[in-house]
């Protein structure tokens, strides 16, 4: 009789089948224009010596690569990000057989990167106090807003 929600992403999907947890997967609501965040996995490559250039970038060509991304895909449960894994006919098995996939995936043309500045985390983290309070009825999205902005206010880097 009751209802529980989760915003998680696709990563999740086996633990859940696995639970026996009878659950559904919907787009993240929208009022007006749907959005979603990418993941937060990020590879960076610094500048080095040649040498070591030269073989960071041997190791994103593997990882970026269709045959790369398709094992990924298929053993984590994450969304390739390389293109061509999505119309592969093994990728387009295993979302035959995890039909919830296709919200994620559909959802991709709405997802944008996440920020990158300094104090993103203590932003997203405060961000995230302010849904959670919406959620649970304890502020109205208006008051969550403004005491996230005071917050805000008060613990960003300057």
């Amino acid at each position: 009789g009751e209802v529980a929600m989760q915003i998680t992403g696709p990563w999740t999907l086996a633990q859940l089948q696995q639970s026996g947890v009878d659950f559904g997967v919907l787009p993240m609501p929208a009022l007006k224009t749907p959005a979603s965040a990418l993941g937060g996995e990020n590879l960076f490559v610094f500048r080095s010596t040649p040498q070591r250039e030269e073989a960071a970038l041997a190791f994103l060509n593997y990882v970026l690569s269709e045959e790369f991304q398709t094992e990924w895909a298929l053993g984590t449960g994450y969304l390739p990000i390389n293109e061509r894994v999505r119309t592969n006919d093994r990728y387009q098995a295993f979302v035959a057989q995890q039909p919830a996939l296709r919200v994620f995936l559909d959802q991709m043309a709405a997802a944008q990167a996440r920020p990158n500045f300094r104090g993103y985390a203590r932003f997203s983290q405060t961000l995230g106090r302010a849904i959670e309070s919406v959620l649970l009825g304890k502020l109205t999205p208006k008051a969550a807003v403004e005491t996230a902005e005071q917050r805000w206010q008060l613990m960003r880097p300057r």
